[in-house]
């Protein structure tokens, strides 16, 4: 599925051992649905597919190398620089769902944001080219008994570096509200959210100081969570998205996963910005940017 879509030369590292691969089985489930969506669909089609848009991928983490936190900003530059000089004249939607937690998550700026920021308005660099950054506004993962839908995700900040002004910051909402697993278990359980609500694992800037941006700016589909009468919450595949798997050619692995969360939500904004670049490839930077905030 994503091989016609993602060139050899089109995979990427700013580590120097060249190894693109897949780390925690991330970037593969995001870049299919970045090029198609949730799966399902796909699958029960019988129509002929248009794919209009291709992928590029940069990796930025590995299980051996950590960054230290003051370089953040400069090696999300790097990632973003790395496709442009390897292909300077395609248009392109780039998208990171990396966040982290730190003292800046009351919307303040923070190093990393201002890199986001200033790679974004290209307020660094001669002629100032314009990109458009899509940033996950991270998850909350902490699904405790005091969880409590929407009054918690919304003391639950967005978090570094998705405070960056310039940058489209995604969070989750979700349709899914069936849960098909036929085991006893799962047959308890409802989900968490309604149909149309903000995703359980979605953050939000309710909680921010009042001078700075209101964020997340769009919301896509992340999945929903399910609560069960005496186990609490938990997840069900059949409340996310269907992707490709990255351990498909490991000895245990599938051919397919599920995602969810703002991760899943910002590959399929970024997927929407792909379109909108398809369709009308003389937009600039700033109205491809406009068009995904106004469409929320």
């Amino acid at each position: 599925l994503l091989e016609p879509l993602l060139e050899a030369d089109d995979s990427q590292t700013v580590f120097g051992n060249g190894d693109t691969s897949d780390w925690k089985n991330h970037g593969t489930p995001m870049c299919g649905l970045a090029a198609f969506g949730d799966l399902r669909p796909l699958f029960l089609s019988t129509a002929a597919w248009d794919q209009r848009h291709r992928l590029e991928s940069v990796k930025l983490l590995d299980a051996v190398h950590a960054h230290d936190p003051p370089n953040y900003g400069f090696v999300t530059q790097e990632a973003i620089a790395l496709p442009e000089i390897e292909k300077p004249d395609r248009r392109r939607v780039f998208c990171m769902a990396i966040t982290e937690n730190s003292e800046h998550n009351v919307g303040r700026p923070s190093a990393w944001s201002s890199a986001i920021d200033a790679s974004t308005s290209g307020s660094q660099e001669d002629g100032r080219p314009r990109r458009v950054v899509l940033v996950s506004a991270g998850n909350w993962e902490n699904f405790r008994p005091n969880y409590r839908h929407l009054e918690t995700n919304r003391q639950a900040p967005v978090q570094d570096p998705a405070q960056a002004w310039n940058a489209v910051t995604v969070g989750a909402y979700t349709e899914r509200r069936d849960i098909t697993e036929a085991d006893p278990e799962s047959q308890l359980c409802v989900p968490v959210a309604p149909e149309g609500g903000l995703s359980p694992t979605s953050r939000t800037s309710c909680k921010w100081e009042p001078s700075w941006p209101i964020k997340p700016e769009i919301v896509m589909e992340g999945g929903n969570l399910a609560q069960h009468p005496t186990l609490g919450i938990d997840f069900r595949r059949s409340l996310e998205d269907l992707a490709p798997s990255g351990t498909f050619q490991t000895a245990t692995g599938t051919p397919f996963t599920t995602m969810n969360a703002t991760s899943a939500a910002t590959a399929h904004a970024s997927r929407l910005g792909g379109q909108l670049l398809a369709d009308y490839p003389e937009l600039n930077a700033e109205s491809v940017r406009g068009l995904l905030v106004h469409s929320a």
